[in-house]
């Protein structure tokens, strides 16, 4: 039984400011990444507390949700399968790398040296039959992460870029069914595809 003052439903705007000397205890709101790149969803909190999303802009791995006395509610996105590519040293190689993977149009994140995909499809066996090496890991897959802020999702932490979030009991307006994939995923590929193409042309 949930105490008098708490909402069934906590309505999320948006992220919150953490305050420096904050010293309640972390309760972990475990998500998948596609229910992350949504904008209008549903979540269960590790402790049971329900949650309900109507966001101007997805929601990130570690954003504080909802703060109360004693709890502050943070995203943890779910670990999944996933490939590490290291990239080559010599450019024109891990342009051609890039660009293989590119042409599959799938979700890319940008890691030290090296690219991350989701371990699904056939990626693995475009990958073993162009000869690249590649480590299979289970990590939180967050694609993006290029110079020029391709598969930017409109999130900010700046102040005056967005709207400080808001924490409210109530329904949720609209349905929380997604629409999978957030579109900026698609737009992951076209830097590193862009720039393979472009090196192969000049080799």
């Amino acid at each position: 039984m949930k105490p008098a003052h708490e909402p069934a439903l906590r309505i999320v705007r948006g992220p919150l400011p953490v305050p420096g000397d904050a010293v309640s205890e972390e309760i972990a709101l475990p998500v998948e990444r596609r229910t992350l790149a949504r904008r209008i969803w549903r979540g269960l909190a590790s402790d049971g507390a329900e949650f309900g999303f109507e966001l101007t802009a997805p929601l990130r791995e570690g954003d504080c949700i909802w703060i109360s006395d004693t709890k502050r509610y943070v995203v943890r996105q779910r670990p999944e399968p996933v490939l590490e590519v290291p990239l080559p040293a010599v450019p024109d190689r891990a342009a051609v790398v890039g660009w293989i993977i590119g042409n599959m149009h799938c979700p890319i994140e940008r890691r030290d040296g090296a690219l991350a995909v989701a371990d699904e499809g056939l990626m693995r066996q475009v990958l073993e039959r162009a000869g690249i090496a590649y480590t299979p890991a289970t990590a939180c897959f967050r694609p993006g992460g290029f110079a020029g802020g391709i598969a930017a999702t409109g999130h900010s932490h700046v102040p005056g870029v967005q709207q400080a979030g808001t924490q409210e009991a109530g329904p949720v307006r609209g349905s929380v069914k997604g629409n999978g994939p957030d579109a900026a995923d698609a737009a992951d590929t076209r830097g590193p595809a862009a720039a393979g193409r472009r090196a192969d042309a000049s080799g």
